[in-house]
């Protein structure tokens, strides 16, 4: 947990348990949804969670701006990933729709696309 994100918990530790526990019962819902196969259901739960750490404080002005273009480009779902604050983001879609997808992000912003198809 970095600092700034320490120091927030401490002062509302409450609120902040809670949006852990959002987070986790997140994580569960697409560990089933990946091992049935269910990529729609993965997406919306990765919106879901993004939504999550943004709401934490852990995302940025950047990640956001590439998530929703990727999201207004047809992606299933698009979130932060790894420490956030300028990091990288994932965004899930039909592999037919990666070219539009990374035309879209590339136009909000993004330094460097990588396409990799899974399955």
């Amino acid at each position: 947990m970095s600092k700034l994100l320490r120091r927030r918990w401490e002062a509302d530790r409450e609120r902040y348990e809670g949006l852990f526990d959002e987070i986790g019962a997140v994580v569960r819902l697409a560990k089933a949804a990946i091992q049935r196969g269910d990529r729609h259901a993965v997406g919306r739960l990765m919106n879901e969670n993004h939504d999550l750490l943004a709401t934490l404080g852990v995302s940025s002005a950047e990640l956001d701006r590439l998530v929703a273009a990727a999201r207004a480009a047809g992606a299933w779902g698009a979130k932060l990933s790894g420490a956030g604050w300028g990091g990288i983001m994932l965004a899930l879609v039909e592999p037919e729709q990666s070219p539009t997808i990374a035309a879209a992000l590339r136009a909000a912003g993004a330094t460097n696309v990588v396409t990799s198809r899974v399955g």
